[in-house]
């Protein structure tokens, strides 16, 4: 039998997948990460990075095609998807993959229901696109094995446009061959830096909108039959080999297609910062909690994370120590740890830069340490250790391995509307916000996704 390519094997895996192939427990999954994806779109429309994407693609020319989330306009379907992306990922509080270190639904939700709404898509169309677009980039970030980051790439923003090719290609009703083609096209727009968790600045908001918007672009060309690389991933001067120069893990990773499911291991974030110091928060937590002390209690915080996530949420410390945008706030362990410990939570309302104004901030910053060693490193996770020293000389020491969200740790969809309802509260009436989980709960009964986008409007 001839050889295919990857990229043919997964024109073969997203046409092919049908409703009744998926699990009861992914649909169930992929339902949460709409709702989950949805409450964390609204608190980010009042923030500077969404008004000024807003100005921008409304100054361009616009068609009726596809709703601004939280507006009561609609506009063109490309500039939708930058819109809308930008606000999923704005607040960086969106679902996380730890073995791929995507943030999913970013492009994958945001596709799905604004191209769903311009086309009026059926529910369970719908839902099945949205699983074959999470299953195939889901897999190309975790044949990365990490090294995305170390060669200061960002994996969401780098393979966005394939997700997005995904569910146009299942919308149409589009070949192999189309998909292939498209693919082999975004490689050359597959590329997304890492420069912002240095200097805080914001592009990285915008790489699943543009990664999307990028991806829709292959797909038309791909229609009109421009010709792609066929052998875009694992070519010798593919995007693998370009990017992280090896394609080892590719076969591995795209050989249990229908057998695992990576839609149901993506986890939700609960708390609006870096993914990497998640479990340092919940060990903080759970020891204030537990030996009821207080952030003046506290003497020092040792923080222990790997060398890959150190590089993002710790170095340089006198960096990190001095948060200059509130970007930098969510990638500064030193930050984090300090608030959380003053005010016993880490919300929304704690990534502001005011708070830098309090004088307890950076006392409590200067009492933190950060220790990278590979033994922190667990594949497939975010774990971390902390050792709390008190002033009384007591010392609190835990290694948590598993994140909560991850099947060793797991969190329940009640966690998951909590969130939801806290980030929709100041921005939609309580009947909207019921309206649209009980739309999203029966999904797949629905015969038109702009019933979905209609609650997603201004009301």
């Amino acid at each position: 039998m001839e050889n295919k390519s990857l990229s043919q094997r997964i024109a073969d895996f997203v046409l092919g997948l049908k409703y009744e192939d998926i699990p009861k427990e992914v649909i169930d999954h992929a339902k949460m990460l709409m709702i989950d994806t949805f409450g964390v779109s609204f608190p980010s429309m009042d923030e500077d990075h969404a008004k000024q994407v807003k100005t921008a693609v409304l100054k361009l020319t616009n068609v009726d095609q596809a709703t601004l989330w939280g507006e009561n306009n609609k506009t063109t379907l490309d500039h939708a998807l930058m819109y809308n992306g930008c606000l999923v990922h704005g607040l960086d509080y969106d679902d996380t993959h730890a073995g791929a270190i995507i943030h999913p639904s970013s492009s994958v939700v945001t596709t799905a229901v604004s191209l769903g709404e311009y086309l009026k898509i059926d529910g369970k169309q719908l839902i099945t696109s949205m699983v074959a677009a999470y299953e195939v980039l889901l897999r190309l970030g975790n044949a990365c094995r990490g090294q995305m980051h170390l060669n200061n790439f960002h994996p969401t923003g780098v393979f966005a446009p394939f997700a997005a090719i995904c569910i146009a290609a299942r919308f149409y009703g589009e070949s192999a061959e189309t998909i292939v083609n498209a693919m082999g096209i975004a490689g050359s727009m597959a590329a997304a830096l890492m420069q912002f968790s240095v200097d805080g600045s914001w592009a990285k908001k915008m790489h699943p909108g543009w990664g999307a918007h990028s991806g829709m672009y292959a797909f038309r060309l791909a229609r009109e039959g421009y010709i792609g690389a066929r052998e875009v991933f694992e070519g010798s001067m593919g995007l693998y080999n370009a990017h992280i120069r090896t394609t080892e893990f590719l076969d591995e990773t795209f050989s249990d297609f229908y057998n695992r499911w990576y839609t149901k291991e993506v986890l939700f974030k609960f708390y609006p910062v870096c993914h990497m110091m998640h479990s340092h928060l919940d060990i903080l937590f759970e020891f204030m909690d537990q030996e009821k002390f207080n952030y003046d209690d506290i003497e020092s915080i040792h923080a222990c994370l790997s060398p890959r996530a150190a590089n993002i949420v710790a170095l340089p410390p006198e960096l990190k120590k001095a948060p200059e945008t509130d970007y930098l706030m969510r990638f500064s362990i030193q930050f984090c740890l300090a608030i959380a410990s003053i005010n016993k939570r880490l919300s929304m309302k704690e990534i502001c830069l005011d708070w830098l104004k309090d004088e307890r901030v950076q006392k409590q910053m200067d009492k933190i340490t950060v220790e990278s060693a590979k033994e922190y490193e667990v594949t497939g996770y975010f774990p971390g250790k902390l050792i709390i020293k008190l002033k009384d000389g007591r010392v609190f020491e835990k290694f948590q391995k598993y994140e909560t969200g991850t099947k060793e740790n797991p969190a329940k969809k009640s966690n998951v509307l909590r969130k939801y309802y806290d980030n929709t509260q100041d921005y939609i009436s309580k009947k909207q916000a019921d309206d649209l989980v009980a739309l999203i709960d029966n999904i797949e009964n629905i015969d038109n996704a702009a019933q979905l986008a209609k609650l997603l409007a201004k009301q």
